[in-house]
């Protein structure tokens, strides 16, 4: 089986991809109507666009190949990730054009994981909970690589002048420009390396063993007729097997809900809030607190996905109940985060928030959304983990695990905008 940091991506870890690099987006949408609310719009877009792409591959599950699906689907985000790497060296490329030809890679990015990511969770979900957690662990590692390499670079390509401004622009151009060609052609290489290692892992002694362990071995001798037309050397996964649907999928319910609310509380919050915190400390204010804090954030994802294999929280928490209930609890964030240090810009020009300036430490901010990312991390783990093995058709709740996850993401990223009215008291739209 696939070990940690070996997997595809999430959805999370891949609009992440393109949220770290806010400096550039904000330099290069600079003037436009969409300068300092287009998180919202990114997040909103690709979760809604991923969502219909998803919806669409849970209704022809049954007549997909999932390993077709997951290639073609991580082949595709590949490609959108490799073109945009290029953007930065597009000079003619900014305001109102810009901001719609990214929305148009974020979409093309949502529908590669759209059609990749169910199929992977029903792919993987038969397997014992174990690796599952590896694969879940293996996302998160993505997604901090990511982190690390926009902040590694940002720090590299600053000016020792720069280093003590808070101007989101002060290095741009080149600085940022460079920091950002350079970002995205890391993630196109950790891209790349995350469809290798599928194609390698799927071929591989250890993962035959495995899947002849599960019980799926009668069913790869069934497909392999098939498969051998195909010409492919190597077995094929069973679609969904006929079954009622509420069967199947009303022993998952709760781990279903959960999954939903962690996103939805998630996103809702990050990044099209927190990216708003402007260092509170004006002697020494913390440079780069933007890409610190998306750092905070997948080191809190990574951690939360190891705690989840800790055997007596393992044990306190497993349960699509206590799940539910934790999930509910992470609406506690979102007062938490608007009390932190927020600057909103609208038509009227730059103020805080009605809750901003109660946390006045960039280190309790960073801390919070540290926190933020353990418990989604934590939480997720253990739906994703144990969900499939509530239902007598794992390959079906896997899949729609994976629905459920999007639904979370789309409505996340909806509130957004509702949650930062709250905020400022103002249109969020503005």
């Amino acid at each position: 089986m696939p070990p940690a940091g070996s997997s595809p991506p999430t959805h999370q870890q891949r609009v992440i991809a393109f949220i770290t690099a806010y400096d550039f987006f904000h330099y290069k949408l600079r003037g436009s109507s969409y300068e300092d609310n287009f998180m919202n719009y990114f997040a909103a877009c690709y979760t809604l666009s991923n969502l219909a792409f998803t919806i669409y591959s849970q209704l022809t599950f049954n007549k997909a190949l999932l390993v077709g699906r997951i290639c073609g689907g991580l082949s595709l985000c590949l490609t959108t990730f490799v073109l945009t790497m290029f953007f930065p060296s597009m000079s003619k490329l900014e305001g109102t054009l810009a901001f719609y030809i990214f929305l148009g890679s974020l979409i093309a990015a949502s529908a590669g994981t759209g059609l990749a990511q169910p199929s992977i969770y029903a792919y993987c979900s038969p397997m014992p909970h174990i690796y599952i957690q590896g694969i879940m662990s293996g996302q998160a590692i993505a997604g901090l690589a990511a982190s690390v390499i926009q902040l590694l670079t940002a720090y590299s390509t600053a000016s020792p002048r720069s280093l003590h401004l808070l101007d989101p622009v002060a290095d741009a151009p080149p600085k940022i420009l460079l920091r950002t060609t350079v970002y995205f052609l890391v993630v196109s290489l950790i891209a790349a390396m995350g469809l290798a290692s599928f194609i390698f892992i799927r071929r591989h002694p250890v993962y035959l063993d495995s899947v002849a362990a599960t019980g799926w071995q009668q069913a790869h001798q069934e497909a392999a007729p098939a498969d051998q037309d195909r010409g492919s050397g190597s077995p094929a996964i069973p679609t969904c097997r006929d079954s009622s649907l509420v069967r199947d999928l009303m022993p998952i319910r709760h781990y279903m809900w959960a999954v939903v609310t962690v996103f939805m509380t998630t996103i809702s919050l990050f990044p099209a809030i927190t990216s708003l915190v402007s260092s509170a400390d004006s002697r020494h204010p913390t440079r780069f607190l933007k890409e610190w804090h998306f750092l905070a954030l997948n080191v809190g994802d990574l951690a939360g996905r190891q705690l989840s294999t800790v055997p007596v929280l393992f044990e306190w928490f497993k349960s699509g109940r206590t799940l539910n209930l934790a999930a509910q609890l992470r609406w506690l964030f979102v007062p938490l985060v608007l009390s932190c240090n927020i600057v909103y810009s609208n038509g009227d020009g730059s103020h805080q928030g009605f809750f901003a300036g109660l946390i006045t430490s960039d280190l309790a901010f960073l801390t919070i959304v540290l926190a933020l990312g353990v418990t989604t991390g934590f939480l997720v783990s253990l739906t994703m983990m144990m969900g499939p093995k509530a239902s007598s058709n794992p390959e079906r709740a896997g899949g729609a695990l994976a629905l459920g996850l999007a639904v979370g993401l789309a409505l996340g990223s909806v509130m957004s905008f509702p949650v930062r009215a709250l905020g400022c008291l103002c249109n969020p739209f503005e």
